[in-house]
């Protein structure tokens, strides 16, 4: 029997009504669907060293949802969230049956966290169906980053992604990593299991 999860991914510092940025529309759309459904979330990200992720989790247990797990990963990027949830979701005998992922994200992000959750899921031969749960933010984020959103999709469906050099990051506090030019991505893929 295929198990339902929600999944959320840390979002950009863009919202210019909290002090520090941190923006509550992603957790905020999670904690809705997993209220109606009643499901766990997993809340997989974060630029801030770890700190939106409780920050998120409290969020989450405050207004009632009954099991929240988080997942970071120091590389802070849509791949190493996305590989993150794949091998929690791939050792959990929870799961070993399929999948049902109702993965919540920003519109402008949504197709390339689909595309990585689908290939990593295959690559790792786990049962996974995606709902797609877009949230719609006000504004869009700068051309920029809606280009590098469209680069890094290509890039990783066509086995490069990490390859380029790295954009200037989008509403990360912690962006020092891209600053030093370091790579955005340091996996190495492991081949598509036929």
């Amino acid at each position: 029997m295929r198990r339902s999860i929600v999944v959320t991914l840390c979002g950009p510092h863009d919202d210019q009504t909290h002090k520090d940025g941190i923006s509550f529309r992603r957790i905020n759309r999670a904690i809705e669907v997993s209220l109606q459904h009643k499901l766990p979330i997993v809340i997989a990200g974060d630029a801030n060293n770890g700190a939106d992720l409780q920050v998120y989790e409290n969020e989450a247990c405050c207004r009632g949802v009954s099991k929240c797990i988080r997942l970071y990963d120091a590389r802070a990027n849509t791949l190493a969230d996305v590989q993150s949830v794949v091998r929690a979701l791939k050792t959990d005998p929870e799961f070993c049956d399929g999948v049902l992922v109702h993965l919540v994200t920003d519109n402008w992000h949504m197709l390339r966290a689909t595309t990585m959750l689908k290939i990593e899921a295959l690559r790792r031969r786990l049962d996974l169906r995606i709902e797609c749960v877009e949230v719609i933010h006000v504004s869009l984020p700068p051309a920029r980053v809606l280009e590098a959103e469209r680069l890094g999709t290509l890039d990783f469906l066509e086995d490069h992604y990490g390859n380029r050099a790295p954009a200037l990051s989008y509403g990360k506090p912690n962006a020092q990593a891209f600053a030093d030019g370091e790579d955005e991505s340091d996996f190495v893929p492991e081949p598509l299991i036929a």
